[in-house]
């Protein structure tokens, strides 16, 4: 007896040793099985939709929803409805591995159909949509406008910008937004974006009424805070990771965690890396990062990226991790025939590019300034040695003359010598000469009233504020009972009231909320915080983050596994 025990005991022993052995085995296969069925699952997916791509999802919707809603792959999502999207990590037990498919717009033109940005989450990720719906912007299909002379086409808003192509007068072109107040218009040349002042074009009432794409005009999930799971995956393969790719020769901005970007073709994204692994981004703190290049993200206690990372080269785990995404993007970019995608043979090594660089020569300008913070024109005519009445001119900049972080400024004649602007008196510490006027401060904006009213008193209430007046856009920010940063809200002014369900923020039981006061995009006033205050009881699910949650646990069989 004691013999059959003595291998019994061995028995079980060996088993419990080769438990990491096996699941390290299983692992693998199990997300390869999940990606593999993304292309059948996905196929037919419209833009601003999302795909329940394998098992298993967790959702959160603006509006009650069906108890079974996106609860099975081939699921589908109306992004304009969405609030949040995580998908689970690796279960080696039910043999589950989360992966979703999001097919935004971001400001991709209606014109060209079909495209959009994919965004494509693996194992523990999560997406927090910052565009609430009644604020979403639906772009148009375009309207005809006629250029009055000879029209320069620039590659971006901006008279410092590359020259595409000088048209004729009388030209007709295709036009689907404004930016910067409606003194940009944005025309689709042959299936490519490029930008005309509306000084240039005949007057057409048509063009007051074309949609903001710029950073007032965010459509859904354009704006988003993202976050991956911290712990070790069993297996490399079952990593959580966000890929974000647009189509091909298109460059789309998106905000994340707080930051605006400007990317174009492919990038991952976990809680400590942004990779990217075709084409670049820029971000509006003055970052560049090239293909093959990793930044290290930096982020606050609120979950806002800082941008404070290094910059370093690409290692051999986020090479595999792009190889690995790309793979899964073009089984869905096949299963949607999406020729615009950039379908890049698995093991392919991915192409070299020029670098991107943050200051480069174009055409009028001796060089190119990305504003940082604490910059202001005297400082930059100072560092160039330039002529500021001459910078004005070149980036159209009118009094009083504000500039924002992450503009690009066109600096003429640089070491010319220093012209300072006329009319304005010298700082009082003396360190101007008297005969040189200082270019002035960006206007202060009066933040004295600005505060909390109402809010978060029930399930679902009306969160007011007090409006500054220069602000073009405010935003709420939802923090949970650690302090932490759960969900922010983009509103345009001049709302300063908006209804919202509390059930949709997994707060912990207490929260906290603020508001931001924006001009372009860039924080100029804070409410502060609110006193930590219990969530409102939502009922519903326990097992939910919200009310309008949907939470799918019954195991699904894997083919071919056991």
């Amino acid at each position: 007896m004691k013999h059959r025990l003595g291998i019994w005991g061995l028995f079980i022993g060996l088993w419990v040793l080769l438990l990491p052995v096996l699941a390290q085995a299983e692992c693998p296969a199990i997300v390869e099985t999940a990606l593999a069925q993304i292309g059948d699952h996905c196929g037919d997916l419209s833009r601003n939709s999302a795909c329940y791509g394998f098992d298993q999802i967790v959702s959160s919707f603006s509006q009650p929803q069906p108890d079974n809603f996106f609860s099975v792959p081939r699921d589908r999502a109306d992004l304009v409805q969405l609030q949040t999207i995580q998908t689970l990590p690796l279960n080696i037990e039910e043999q589950q591995f989360g992966v979703a498919v999001l097919n935004a717009q971001a400001n991709v033109p209606n014109s060209l159909p079909g495209q959009g940005v994919i965004f494509l989450l693996l194992g523990d990720a999560t997406l927090n949509n910052g565009v609430a719906a009644e604020n979403a912007t639906e772009l148009v299909q375009g309207i005809e406008v006629t250029t009055i002379g000879d029209t320069p086409l620039y590659t971006v808003a901006s008279l410092s910008a590359s020259i595409q192509e000088i048209v004729p007068a009388g030209t007709s072109l295709n036009a689907d937004g404004t930016i910067v107040g409606g003194e940009w218009v944005r025309i689709i040349d042959d299936a490519e974006i490029v930008w005309v002042l509306r000084t240039a074009l005949e007057a057409n009432s048509a063009i007051d009424t074309l949609p903001d794409v710029g950073a007032l005009g965010r459509t859904p999930m354009q704006a988003f805070y993202f976050t991956t799971g911290i712990s070790t995956a069993t297996c490399q393969e079952a990593e959580s990771v966000i890929a974000i790719q647009s189509p091909e020769n298109l460059t789309v901005n998106l905000s994340l965690n707080g930051v605006d970007i400007e990317m174009g073709s492919l990038i991952t994204l976990t809680n400590s890396t942004l990779t990217v692994h075709r084409g670049h981004v820029r971000t509006s703190l003055g970052q560049v990062v090239n293909t093959n290049q990793t930044l290290e993200i930096v982020l606050d206690r609120s979950g806002n990226f800082i941008g404070m990372g290094a910059l370093r080269d690409i290692n051999e785990v986020e090479f595999s991790r792009g190889m690995r995404v790309q793979n899964a993007i073009n089984q869905v970019a096949v299963a949607n025939d999406w020729s615009e995608y950039d379908i890049v043979p698995v093991g392919t090594p991915l192409p070299t590019e020029t670098p991107l660089s943050p200051v480069v020569s174009r055409p009028g300008c001796e060089a190119v300034h990305t504003v940082q913070r604490g910059d202001t024109l005297f400082r930059i005519g100072q560092r160039y040695n330039a002529s500021l009445p001459a910078v004005v001119q070149a980036n159209q900049i009118s009094e009083p003359y504000i500039i924002f972080v992450g503009q690009e400024l066109c600096i003429p004649d640089v070491d010319g010598g220093f012209i300072g602007l006329a009319g304005v008196n010298p700082p009082p510490d003396g360190s101007v000469p008297p005969d040189i006027a200082q270019t002035p401060e960006p206007s202060p904006v009066d933040c004295s009233g600005f505060q909390r009213v109402s809010g978060g008193e029930n399930v679902i209430s009306t969160f007011s504020w007090t409006p500054v007046p220069a602000a073009d856009e405010y935003k709420i920010n939802i923090y949970d009972t650690n302090g932490a940063l759960t969900a922010s809200r983009w509103y345009k002014a001049p709302t300063t009231a908006v209804d919202i369900n509390m059930g949709e923020f997994a707060t912990g039981g207490m929260f906290q909320w603020e508001v931001e006061a924006l001009i372009r995009g860039q924080g100029v006033c804070n409410t502060g915080r609110s006193p930590m205050s219990p969530t409102p009881s939502r009922g519903g699910t326990p097992n939910c983050a919200s009310a309008t949650c949907t939470r799918h646990i019954q195991p699904i069989s894997v083919a071919g596994l056991p």
